[in-house]
């Protein structure tokens, strides 16, 4: 598992009990990479946090592969979708669950984009966001969105 979630011998492997029980179940091929849940939720204020603590790095959206990105105002500070697992997010008329945090692996590392390969990112979210950035999320409702759509949290 350390290897997996490219983690260094000091630091701690994320918490499998909390996954869905068909993760451990199932592999995916090698040298593709699939997530806990369907739908990967980040804010722009955790970004933001994320670069706050290692200001030396790349914190682009395009590392974490986030299904939606929301925009936070100023009023929204650090590591918010943390404290979301359970609740509901309603973006338009589409209903999320936030089911558990987004345990971050080796993938947030890669080069890509104009961007070098750089560790440091994977170190900071293991140590800074205690392994995690953005949440997973399950669809309630489904239906369309829109760029500039109003986000809720309930």
């Amino acid at each position: 598992m350390r290897e997996y979630f490219s983690r260094e011998t000091n630091e701690p492997i994320p918490d499998m009990s909390i996954l869905p029980p068909e993760v451990l179940e199932f592999t995916s091929p090698p040298g593709t990479y699939f997530d806990a849940f369907l739908i990967n939720v980040l804010t722009t204020a955790s970004l933001e946090a994320m670069a706050r603590f290692n200001p030396t790095a790349v914190w682009d959206v395009r590392r974490f592969r986030p299904n939606f990105l929301i925009q936070t105002n100023n009023e929204f500070e650090g590591l918010i979708e943390a404290g979301w697992n359970g609740r509901t997010l309603l973006l338009s008329a589409v209903e999320l669950k936030c089911e558990i945090p987004t345990a971050r692996c080796g993938m947030t590392s890669h080069g890509h984009s104009g961007h070098p390969k750089d560790p440091s990112v994977l170190r900071s979210i293991v140590k800074d966001a205690n392994q995690n950035l953005g949440v997973y999320a399950s669809v309630v409702q489904g239906g369309g969105i829109s760029l500039g759509d109003p986000v809720e949290l309930l």
